[in-house]
């Protein structure tokens, strides 16, 4: 038996990306465990088992982005060619994002017996512009991606939604998320019951190790020149820079802050994207305490979680928790995110508070709130590690595939 992961797109390190990379790594300590995805990336290189439909990214990617670009359909052929090769009915075969509809549909073509394989689907949401018209219907699009040029190209994929509908519907054996947000989201876009949130939104506390704030502000100031002081409240950030994360909301809950309510106050946002230079120039202009880290490595993620005092994210109808809410709380941080999409699942009271992403007033109250709240590391670190940690989403991983 062997474990294969279809995740077709790793073009965009992102939460996705974060869970299956962590998956595949602790499979491969406990079974025969191979990565399947279109297209190669260098972050990936020293990584073995893993199988490419192509070693060039897509054409036209500024045009089409990677999931519905009709250029991929060589790198889905070559892919599924590769399972199908490989895979046989024995197997437990996992999919996430589409296109992995389209690789294992290839893959049945040549090798029909993969269709007796253990198949699962898990959904971290179904594709925005594949489903653009009853998701819109079902007010799950954010107001970023609603467009007639997305409307219009959704009607173009007629042929791959009929593919992704037929694997999802009657090919899979079981349909499992990370959230019961998503488990909604997936059950009215299929219309199928088969769906459980049998999997956790999780940190990995073996690899994200929080330090003190006086060392992890000594540390950032020396590498990145933030002249971070001992009294500032800081505030962290971490997102790609688009419309639909809701940076632009955040600049505008800083200016109905008063000079006196700002004096002190440090936000650092992390994360790289098209809104970089436009959200730049804003900051120098409204002359904002605001510092665009860009690419956070790896080696210093938790070190910008633990010299902040409160983190804040504010994604429109995010599909899962995110993930970077719960490193959050796990550094001690105080929460503030959005009351619509994942995040109300796994903030409370005693650890953040829900904004209305399109108010900047109550975003720039919950601000104010946030610097009036006291330490609770052991508290909340107690949860992350009870109900969130790796540890648990594996075993549930495991117990849902049956593995164990």
């Amino acid at each position: 038996m062997k474990l294969m992961l279809i995740h077709p797109l790793f073009s965009e390190y992102g939460g996705a990306e974060k869970v299956l990379l962590d998956m595949f790594h602790t499979a491969k300590k406990k079974y025969k465990t191979e990565m399947y995805t279109l297209f190669y990336k260098d972050y990936l290189k020293n990584e073995d088992n893993i199988f490419y439909g192509s070693l060039e990214e897509p054409k036209l990617k500024k045009v089409f982005g990677y999931k519905v670009n009709p250029f991929n359909r060589k790198a889905i052929k070559h892919l599924g060619k590769q399972l199908a090769l490989r895979a046989s009915k024995e197997d437990k075969i996992v999919l996430t994002n589409f296109p992995a509809t389209l690789i294992l549909n290839e893959a049945l073509k040549h090798n029909p017996e993969i269709s007796e394989a253990d198949i699962t689907f898990i959904s971290f949401e179904p594709d925005r512009i594949l489903y653009y018209e009853p998701l819109n219907k079902l007010n799950y699009i954010p107001k970023d991606i609603q467009s007639i040029k997305f409307k219009a190209y959704s009607k173009l994929l007629k042929k791959w939604r009929h593919i992704d509908w037929n694997i999802i519907r009657n090919r899979v054996n079981r349909i499992i998320t990370l959230s019961d947000y998503v488990t909604k989201q997936t059950k009215q876009t299929y219309k199928t019951n088969n769906v459980n949130s049998d999997l956790i939104m999780y940190v990995d506390t073996s690899k994200f190790k929080p330090t003190s704030k006086t060392r992890a502000r000594t540390e950032l100031n020396n590498k990145y020149k933030l002249n971070l002081n001992k009294n500032d409240h800081i505030i962290f950030s971490i997102a790609r820079l688009v419309k639909s994360k809701g940076h632009d909301e955040l600049l505008n809950a800083l200016n109905q802050l008063t000079k006196e309510e700002l004096q002190n106050l440090r936000v650092l946002i992390g994360g790289k994207g098209p809104l970089t230079t436009h959200l730049q120039k804003r900051i120098n202009k409204e002359k904002l305490p605001v510092n665009l880290i860009g690419f956070v490595p790896d080696d210093d993620l938790a070190k910008f979680y633990s010299c902040s005092d409160t983190f804040i994210t504010l994604p429109r109808k995010e599909t899962g928790g995110p993930l970077t809410i719960l490193e959050g709380i796990y550094a001690d941080n105080f929460i503030i995110s959005t009351n619509e999409g994942g995040p109300p699942e796994l903030i409370t009271k005693r650890n953040g508070i829900l904004v209305n992403p399109d108010n900047s007033k109550e975003i720039a109250q919950a601000v104010l709130k946030s610097k009036k709240q006291k330490s609770r590391a052991k508290e909340r670190r107690a949860l992350i590690n009870k109900k969130h940690s790796f540890k648990n989403y594996f075993k549930k991983f495991e117990k849902s595939l049956k593995l164990i």
